[in-house]
């Protein structure tokens, strides 16, 4: 038997009301405002209106400017004092987008900007709209326009309810919950956090979490963090942050683990290099074109990270091709005046290729070892480059500073070499180049950046082909001359606190820790002074909140080393230095000597022994 469905109106108002609502949108009222006062549909009126215009029928066009100067500077002040901008277009009868135009121009002319009105709902709105909600009389839009209090708050206010278990009076108070932590308790937590920093233990927002939620529960406070991930709450982490503009969250550079443990060190040995350096510049006087850096950098065919390139998403990982990974070393020098000197490169061969040059920068050249990596010798012959490039003077000599590599350090000959040819040469700390090197400070990162980009660029413009050695000097070229920006030079410098001076530069990065609780001392000599600086880091006892979540630290190992001798920062052209390394030498020349003598004699002794026994 079939169903009889009721049919549904579609026609609920009469061509009249129709007519005469789009006679006053005719006389330049609103299509919204007719449909509403002529209780006729928004979308037929429209429809309507746009039929007749089709037809050739004039309708005239709306009004405008039907405001008076008065009331929009009325309605201006009004919204300044704290009134909505709606509420105001509304009041003194004005557009609200031309209002919203006009307050947005006075507030570029200097204006103060309108504060708006918080919590300005009555609390008995607030509990009746939360308690229509919940009986289902209303939906929550309907509730806060109806009662004229926020969306927002009160969604948030109903969801507390439910959670918490809240009347809606209870739940509609304006009473602000008070902080978990005291301001003192945060402002620790705060310098607990920074300390951690400095110690290059560097914290996660997980890690902060559940260091926060470790804090409340060590100190009996009482705080509603989730128990059972034992940590607090994202939002509370966010709030945290918002009352401390201080913190933020970096990504952090990898360091390994004896340059962390060295650069942890008391600020003895940033101490001794500033007070050498400092005694240099007050001896000879140096100008920003006579200080010179120097140092090696580690150049792989194909770098390890590429740019990120643009695919299918949800797609399979795009793949680029590769080549081999064969290590060559260019020797980069510059000054803090932003000259650079040609680079020397060090290919991992044992015999001279010229076509591994052929393409490389101007007035750069090469040397060869099957390691690929910096000796003695090599070393010797781009110093000899290198006193070509900055012409040092016996009245007007110049300062190199470099790393304790034992290419530096331990070769007597380079020694005698910067004597002889009035280069003064000063080393660093051990472990603390990545924070004293002005070439790593500036220079090498945007040099390895720009090389990656320029090895993508060649595989890109090549394909199925691999880079290969014979490119390497030309792709660095590229990538040199890109980075090698005299500002960069300059802010390398700067930064590091050589030149200009800044003994302070590396003050707030000095932290205290376990493996460096014992004083060391460290001896700065010179050709005629000849000085002791000795330095003692003690750590006293806190009786801090914070004392119970110690900062993590290495201990201190038991190894020991056979006879291999402690870097430390010294004047590599002082007389003392320069007489400790050849007596260091004599004595391994005549060790030499006398072993296969030794090795003879007892040779000899082992078969008289035997004879004798026979």
């Amino acid at each position: 038997m079939a169903q009889n469905y009721k049919k549904t109106e579609y026609r609920k108002w009469s061509k009249e009301s129709m007519a005469a609502a789009m006679e006053d949108v005719m006389k330049g009222m609103g299509c919204t405002e007719a449909a509403e006062i002529h209780e006729v549909p928004l979308s037929t009126l429209k429809y309507r209106i746009k039929k007749a215009e089709k037809e050739g029928l004039f309708f005239a066009q709306k009004k405008r400017n039907c405001w008076s100067k008065e009331k929009m500077a009325a309605a201006i002040e009004d919204v300044m004092k704290g009134m909505g901008c709606t509420e105001a277009a509304e009041t003194h009868e004005v557009p609200l987008s031309t209002l919203k135009y006009r307050i947005k121009n006075a507030e570029r002319e200097g204006l103060s900007p309108p504060q708006k009105k918080r919590n300005c709902w009555s609390e008995e709105s607030m509990a009746a709209a939360i308690e229509d909600v919940n009986k289902g009389k209303m939906n929550i839009p309907k509730a806060a326009a109806f009662y004229k209090v926020p969306y927002g708050t009160l969604y948030d206010k109903i969801k507390e309810a439910e959670r918490e278990g809240l009347s809606p009076l209870e739940a509609a108070s304006k009473k602000l919950r008070s902080t978990t932590f005291l301001e003192a308790q945060e402002e620790e937590l705060v310098q607990h956090i920074l300390l951690f920093k400095k110690s290059l233990f560097g914290l996660t927002s997980t890690d902060i979490q559940k260091l926060i939620f470790e804090f409340a529960e060590k100190n009996n406070i009482l705080h509603m963090f989730n128990k059972e991930k034992e940590k607090a709450g994202r939002q509370w982490l966010y709030s945290f942050l918002s009352r401390h503009k201080q913190l933020s969250q970096k990504n952090f550079e990898e360091t390994s683990p004896a340059s962390a443990k060295g650069f942890k060190r008391t600020a003895v040995q940033f101490q001794s290099f500033f007070d050498l350096l400092e005694s240099l510049y007050n001896k000879y006087h140096f100008s920003c074109n006579e200080i010179y850096i120097v140092n090696e950098t580690g150049i792989i065919i194909v770098p390890n990270k590429s740019s990120k390139v643009l695919a299918l998403r949800r797609g399979k990982q795009d793949s680029l091709s590769s080549s081999e990974e064969v290590l060559v070393t260019a020797e980069t020098c510059m000054n803090a005046a932003g000259d650079y000197m040609p680079t020397m490169f060090i290919f991992p061969r044992k015999k001279v290729d010229l076509d591994l040059i052929s393409n490389a920068p101007r007035d750069s050249f090469a040397v060869y070892h099957e390691s690929g990596l910096i000796q003695k010798v090599s070393f010797i012959a781009w110093f000899k480059k290198f006193i070509e490039f900055s012409c040092p003077q016996p009245k007007k000599p110049v300062l190199l500073l470099l790393d304790g590599h034992a290419s530096h350090t331990k070769s007597v000959k380079f020694i005698k070499l910067a004597q002889e040819n009035n280069v003064i040469i000063l080393s660093f700390p051990p472990h603390c180049i990545h924070w004293l090197q002005p070439l790593d400070v500036s220079f090498i990162p945007a040099l390895m950046t720009y090389y990656k980009e320029e090895v993508q660029e060649w595989l890109t413009d090549h394909p199925g082909q691999h880079v290969t050695i014979c490119k390497v000097a030309e792709l660095y070229g590229k990538a040199f001359f890109r980075a090698a920006e005299r500002q960069t030079a300059i802010d390398g410098f700067k930064k590091s606190g050589i030149y200009p001076l800044n003994k302070n530069v590396l003050a707030d990065l000095n932290v205290p820790s376990k493996t460096t609780e014992k004083p060391m001392q460290q001896e700065i000599q010179d050709d005629e002074t000849q000085s002791v600086i000795s330095g003692n880091n003690k750590i006293h006892p806190s009786t801090s909140t914070m004392s119970s979540i110690p900062i993590p630290s290495q201990e201190e190992t038991n190894i020991q080393k056979r006879n291999k001798e402690k870097e430390k920062t010294a004047n590599l052209t002082s007389s003392p230095y320069k007489k400790q390394k050849m007596e260091f030498a004599t004595r391994k020349r005549k060790l030499e000597i006398e072993s296969p003598k030794v090795k003879k004699l007892n040779k000899k002794k082992k078969q008289k022994d035997s004879s004798s026994s026979d």
